[in-house]
């Protein structure tokens, strides 16, 4: 695991990244970090982790752990409830959705059992499975060359999407496709650059009329990578200049230090 600097810098240019991306849907989100909430209203807190932890047992801990994992460590039944207590922050909102991923799911789920306990209403989770963007199929190359990092030069960029997966033909499992699909949010309009002998210029609104043409060869993998890689630059390009601030010039500093760290230990 990282230590607390190296998960704060992760968020930071996370959060820039959707600021920049997304600045409409985030003008109106109100980011929380755990420990600072913690120490505004200690008392409320660690209250609502005894009461968790009054309420449930040594079963219901081990029916909140993620899917495979057993429950071993004490420290497992610690963060399950330091969780609901999280979770039981939010009971004087009128409603309370949680968007969790099928890991945590579980968890949250307890969390709100508990909540009901005590007659809190108006509360759910909703299950969101993140889009598989990895560039190579699960478990092929290493994470740090499979996987498009905010923080990526174009040069790298376009060295990740040369060697992605992307098989002519096959759209069951086409990263480039895939991301196609994302971009498609953002832009509204993907455009294939090719020689009019392989049928010329085309410009894409609609991910399905892109697998179309992909699945009956009219677009090969040689014209789809090199447009992909300009739209993913183009996207990420504003991007890169606010990059260069300080405060997110140590947090990359701190992220490269961690992946140093990491590798080592293989």
């Amino acid at each position: 695991g990282a230590n607390k600097q190296y998960i704060k810098s992760f968020y930071e240019i996370l959060l820039f990244g959707l600021k920049g991306l997304a600045p409409d849907v985030m003008k109106d989100v109100r980011v929380c970090w755990q420990g600072e909430m913690i120490l505004s209203g200690p008392s409320e807190y660690w209250i609502s982790v005894i009461n968790a932890g009054r309420a449930l047992n040594l079963n219901d801990v081990r029916e909140a752990l993620p899917p495979g994992e057993s429950l071993e460590q004490a420290c497992q039944v610690f963060s399950t409830l330091m969780h609901i207590g999280d979770l039981l922050s939010f009971t004087e909102a009128k409603k309370v959705t949680f968007y969790s991923d099928a890991v945590h799911v579980a968890n949250t789920k307890a969390g709100i059992k508990l909540a009901e306990g005590y007659d809190v209403k108006g509360m759910e989770v909703v299950t969101e499975s993140a889009a598989t963007l990895r560039l190579m199929a699960p478990g092929e190359g290493a994470e740090a060359d499979v996987n498009v990092a905010l923080t990526d030069k174009e040069v790298e960029v376009n060295k990740k999407v040369k060697k992605s997966f992307c098989m002519p033909e096959n759209v069951e499992f086409n990263p480039p496709i895939a991301w196609v699909g994302e971009l498609l949010h953002f832009k509204k309009e993907f455009l294939i650059t090719r020689k009019p002998d392989n049928g010329g210029d085309k410009t894409y609104t609609d991910i399905q009329e892109l697998q179309k043409d992909f699945q009956s060869g009219a677009l090969h993998p040689g014209d789809l990578k090199p447009a992909f890689g300009k739209a993913l630059n183009a996207l990420l390009e504003p991007l890169r200049e606010g990059l260069k601030g300080k405060e997110l010039t140590k947090a990359q500093k701190d992220l490269e230090a961690f992946t140093k760290a990491q590798s080592k230990k293989k």
